[in-house]
């Protein structure tokens, strides 16, 4: 079981290597310690900023690791790739 307070305080640059992909839906300081705890070549959908729009973290994880971000936009996306997309 996973708890959130594992994930709510600030995160060291790198942390042990635990996820191979992710879907973040909260941003903060949740998004900051999954980014230093991907694996090598890892990749992260972000699409919420529901904890917070700030990220604090470093460009470690994204060179060291090849880790990926990529952010998903609902909002833009025109409304007939909708059901496509959900």
């Amino acid at each position: 079981m996973l708890l959130r307070k594992e994930f709510t305080t600030i995160p060291h640059p790198l942390e042990k290597q635990r996820w191979a992909g992710a879907i973040d839906t909260v941003g903060g300081n949740i998004l900051a310690t999954v980014i230093s705890q991907m694996c090598y070549s890892g990749a992260i959908a972000a699409c919420s900023l529901a904890a917070d729009i700030m990220l604090s973290t470093t460009v470690m994880p994204f060179i060291l690791r090849n880790v990926r971000l990529q952010g998903i936009d609902s909002v833009m996306v025109p409304t007939i790739k909708h059901p496509q997309i959900w």
